[in-house]
């Protein structure tokens, strides 16, 4: 098999480096530069869901393959649904993104947030869960109750669990294990906690989960180079074969995710 004949991998979670002058091509460059030819994009704040929205046409002429993901909490209202209904238009696949720790929510604001969720327009496709737990404020990181709420309340729908819990890989391999409409992604954590102790936690949990786990980078906090290292380093721990480290790699991500 030749490079050309190698299937384009898919990056199942990226962001807009808002720092660059022109954030889309340039995301687009880095992708293209390790043959990823889809991604799952994320918006997580106001000013990035803003410039999409102004670059829309570009990014359904890219030669990406893309799905977007929105950042949706107790504050979303017009901007949300706008840019929902544009991308509805332009026919670019969405999926709700949730994350507790930057939207302040405790668990107390998990049946609030749902009915925020069921009033949103178009046809959303999965809901993205932020699991990275990280910071000072524990009141909000409550990633795992609200995975397993939305798992049930949306039983229907695909959840992703983005970067597998992190420092709490465990803990999401044995209670989160039955719910079966839950799937994960290895962005970020895939880097931050190759070299800790949990590096072998993290084969381990992939070991139990090759046809549930996703590549992704989280650019631009790791490069997508720096991050296929990472976990092509996992998926070889993990012992998985060839075909398993394409699911990996790609088919995973398209059993989970439509792409325009």
């Amino acid at each position: 098999m030749t490079p050309a004949d190698i299937p384009a991998i898919i990056d199942a979670h990226v962001h807009l480096n808002m720092k660059e002058s022109s954030p889309l091509p340039s995301l687009e460059a880095n992708l293209a530069s390790c043959r990823i030819g889809g991604g799952v994009l994320i918006l997580n704040s106001a000013e990035e869901k803003k410039y999409l929205s102004g670059h829309l046409h570009e990014l359904a002429a890219s030669g990406i393959r893309w799905h977007i993901g929105v950042l949706v909490d107790l504050k979303s209202g017009p901007p949300e649904t706008a840019l929902l209904n544009a991308l509805s238009a332009c026919s670019i696949p969405f999926s709700i993104k949730v994350h507790s720790r930057f939207s302040g929510l405790c668990a107390s604001d998990i049946p609030s947030l749902i009915k925020t969720i069921d009033e949103m327009p178009g046809s959303w496709e999965n809901i993205i869960v932020d699991g990275f737990y990280y910071g000072a404020s524990l009141e909000h990181q409550i990633a795992m109750e609200l995975a397993i709420a939305l798992s049930r309340h949306y039983s229907g729908k695909k959840i992703v669990y983005a970067h597998a819990g992190g420092i709490h890989i465990l803990e999401t391999l044995v209670h989160l294990r039955e719910r079966k409409n839950i799937y994960y992604d290895f962005s970020l954590s895939c880097n931050y906690l190759l070299h800790s102790s949990l590096a072998a936690d993290y084969a381990l949990f992939l070991k139990h989960n090759k046809l549930r786990v996703m590549f992704g980078s989280d650019y631009p906090d790791f490069s997508p180079a720096d991050a296929l290292s990472a976990t092509r380093t996992i998926c070889e721990t993990a012992r998985l074969s060839p075909d398993e480290q394409n699911a990996v790699f790609r088919g995973n991500a398209e059993n989970v995710y439509t792409f325009s």
